[in-house]
């Protein structure tokens, strides 16, 4: 498959390759909803508030913009934090289920940004869920792209 953008070649993979390692920003966003999480890389790490992951392909001590991206079902809702492991401190604002997944509407308490999630009925269940809940996002899976530099 080739993924164009203004009949330039963004990515020629097959499809499990385009989904799992996408080139770039558009690629990612192309093929589905995404969560977008602005902050910086930088040391190595790539560092979004309450998030902070291993980025060794970036390991200058001076900061860079990057976008972290995570597919709604890459990420897990728990109520409280887990240890040393990063989250995003979040608020439930809507919860629809809909057959074996449920979808969930939060928004970090942190900085205003919507996040969206998809668990499966049996988590749901679990967490009991509800708006106006307060809970920890976290991504299970993350990509981070930085204008600029080669993925």
């Amino acid at each position: 498959m080739a993924v164009l953008r203004f009949g330039k070649w963004q990515q020629f993979a097959s499809p499990n390759e385009l989904y799992d390692r996408p080139a770039n920003a558009f690629v990612m966003d192309f093929l589905g909803n995404v969560n977008v999480f602005h902050g910086r890389v930088e040391g190595g790490k790539a560092l979004v508030p309450g998030l902070e992951l291993a980025y060794p392909e970036y390991p200058h001590a001076e900061a860079q913009p990057a976008a972290v991206y995570v597919r709604p079902h890459e990420i897990d809702i728990q109520h409280h934090r887990n240890g040393d492991a990063s989250s995003l401190h979040a608020r439930v604002v809507h919860v629809n289920p809909a057959g074996p997944k449920t979808k969930v509407e939060l928004r970090a308490v942190d900085f205003d940004l919507a996040i969206k999630a998809e668990i499966s009925a049996e988590r749901l269940q679990e967490l009991g869920l509800k708006p106006g809940d307060t809970v920890h996002v976290v991504p299970r899976r993350m990509r981070v792209f930085v204008p600029g530099v080669a993925q």
